[in-house]
C-alpha cells in the first residue's frame, strides 16, 4: 500500500490495516477484468480485497494472461508464476495541514505588520502636509464659526448660570483647550505644521460641539426664545462648516485620537458626501476610514428645543425658532407634530407647512431606524 491505493479500503477493520505512506504492506484485490480495472478510476466499481502481505507469489494457470496491479501500476502478466517483492525504500513527504495552518497564519501576521507600518508612515506624512490655499480660506471661516459659537456659549450658557458644578467647569476647560488651540494656528505656524494643527483644532471643535448639545439637551427648559435663536444660528453655521471637513482616521468609530487622524477641507459639503461615498485617493491607497461628521443626535425623540432649531436652520425656516422655542417643542413633541398644531402656533403658509410635515415625516423613518 506504499503509494496510491485503487482498490483497498481506507479505514482499518478486524482483518485490514488503514493504508499508510510507505508502510511496506502491500493489498492483493481480486477484480472481473481489465476494464473493470481502467474504469476504477472514475467510478467505484465492485472489488474484494484478499490479503495484506510484504511478498505475494502468483502462479497463473492456464493459456490466458491476467490482470495485475501493483501500486498503481496496471499489466496483463501471462501464465507462468510471478513474485512481487516491497522493496520500496525511499523516504515519501506527507501533507501536514497542522504545519500549512501555522504557516499560514505566520505569513498574514507578517504581511499585517508590514501593512500596518506602512500606513502609519503614510498617516505621518498626510498629517504634515501643507493646507493648500483653498483649504486656508475654509479653515478661516471654520474659525470665525468656532470663535461666534464659543462667545454665545460664554456670554448664554456661562455668564447665565444655566449650567452649574461640574458641567459648567467641564464646558469651560473644553472652551479654554480650543481657544489656546485657535490661538497657535492664528499664530505663525510652521508650514508643515499647519494641517496637524487644523486636525486638532477640528477634533476640538467637534468634541465642544457634541459636549455643549449634550448639557443643553440634559439642562431641561431653562432658555429663553431669544438665546435658543442666537444658539441655534451659531451650531447651524458650525455645522456647515464641519461638513465640509473630512476626517480620516484608521479608527472606524469612537474618540478619534489626533496622532492618527488627519483631516482635509473641501469646498461645499456636495464634494464631503460625494468623496464619503466613492472614497479618495489616499483613501484607497492607505485603506483609512473617511469620517463624515455627525453632530445632531440620531435618538430624534431626546432632541432638545435647540437641536429642533438647528434641525429649522437646516430647513431655512429659522424665523420659526423662537416660535417653536416659546412652544417648548423637543424632539419628542415635534415627531408628532401635525397641521393642526403648526397652525395653532401661527404658522398660516402653506409652504411652509408642507415643508416642516414632510420633514418630520422623514424624522419619524430615521427614529424608527435607530
Amino acid at each position: 500500500m506504499g503509494g496510491t491505493n485503487f482498490w483497498g479500503g481506507t479505514k482499518e477493520d478486524r482483518v485490514f490495516l488503514a493504508p499508510s505512506i510507505d508502510d511496506r504492506i502491500l493489498e492483493v484485490v481480486a477484480v472481473f477484468g481489465t476494464i473493470q480495472m481502467a474504469a476504477s478510476r472514475l467510478i467505484n466499481l465492485q472489488h474484494h480485497r484478499i490479503a495484506q502481505c510484504t511478498t505475494v507469489q502468483i502462479n497463473i494457470m492456464g493459456d490466458e494472461g491476467v490482470p495485475i496491479q501493483v501500486d498503481g501500476e496496471a499489466w496483463v502478466q501471462p501464465p507462468g508464476m510471478i513474485r512481487i517483492i516491497h522493496k520500496n525504500r525511499m523516504k515519501m513527504l506527507c501533507r501536514n495541514k497542522a504545519l500549512e495552518l501555522s504557516l499560514k497564519s505566520w505569513e498574514e501576521k507578517q504581511k499585517q505588520i508590514k501593512h500596518q507600518s506602512k500606513r502609519t508612515h503614510s498617516q505621518s506624512l498626510c498629517r504634515f502636509t501643507p493646507l493648500s490655499q483653498d483649504e486656508w480660506t475654509i479653515l478661516k471661516e471654520f474659525l470665525e464659526a468656532t470663535k461666534n459659537l464659543i462667545e454665545l456659549i460664554r456670554e448664554i450658557l456661562l455668564k447665565q448660570k444655566l449650567f452649574k458644578g461640574d458641567d459648567a467647569k467641564k464646558l469651560t476647560d473644553t472652551i479654554n483647550d480650543n481657544v489656546k488651540k485657535i490661538s497657535i494656528i492664528e499664530q505663525e505656524t510652521k508650514e508643515k505644521e499647519s494641517r496637524s494643527v487644523a486636525t486638532d483644532i477640528v477634533l476640538s471643535t467637534k468634541r465642544l460641539h457634541e459636549e455643549t448639545l449634550t448639557m443643553i439637551r440634559n439642562a431641561g427648559n431653562v432658555f429663553d426664545g431669544k438665546f435658543v435663536v442666537k444658539l441655534s444660528l451659531a451650531f447651524s453655521r458650525l455645522e456647515i462648516e464641519l461638513k465640509k471637513c473630512l476626517i480620516s482616521s484608521k479608527d472606524s468609530e469612537g474618540d478619534y485620537d489626533s496622532s492618527s487622524c488627519y483631516v482635509y477641507f473641501l469646498n461645499n459639503a456636495y464634494e464631503s458626501d460625494k468623496l464619503c461615498r466613492k472614497g479618495q485617493f489616499w483613501q484607497k491607497l492607505w485603506k483609512t476610514n473617511i469620517v463624515s461628521p455627525k453632530p445632531l443626535s440620531q435618538d430624534i425623540s431626546n432632541w432638545s428645543i435647540v437641536e429642533v432649531g438647528i434641525w429649522l436652520e437646516s430647513l431655512q425656516l429659522g424665523e420659526y425658532t423662537e416660535v417653536f422655542a416659546n412652544n417648548d417643542i423637543r424632539g419628542k413633541e415635534l415627531l408628532n407634530l401635525s397641521r393642526r398644531d403648526l397652525k395653532e402656533i401661527g404658522m398660516t403658509k402653506v409652504g411652509h407647512l408642507k415643508r416642516i410635515l414632510m420633514a418630520v415625516k422623514e424624522l419619524g423613518t430615521i427614529n424608527e431606524d435607530h
